[in-house]
């Protein structure tokens, strides 16, 4: 596994490399797992502006360096929120 990141651009990755057996014979796959830092306030907006309401978030300190995470404490945050359909009025229970 090889891992990077691009300060300038919110971006991190990583390169993993497989080894899958088939049959008496052992594959080598790749694959690349890329991530994206966006701020709070640029996921609220969007999932509004996608029409969703009742937008609640979940903190995950201490996880992922604050270097990446685009939070002031660091850590993963995760939203919940539901999708309002245009011709009814969202409520939230």
């Amino acid at each position: 596994m090889r891992n990077g990141h691009d300060l300038k651009r919110r971006r991190a990755w990583s390169d993993c490399e497989w080894f899958l057996k088939e049959g008496r014979l052992w594959r080598r796959h790749t694959e690349r797992v890329e991530e994206v830092s966006w701020t709070e306030a640029e996921i609220r907006r969007t999932l509004a502006a996608a029409g969703f309401g009742g937008i609640r978030i979940w903190r995950d300190r201490g996880r992922v360096p604050q270097l990446l995470s685009g939070t002031e404490t660091g850590g993963r945050v995760c939203f919940r929120g539901a999708y309002r359909c245009p011709a009814q009025p969202f409520a939230v229970h």
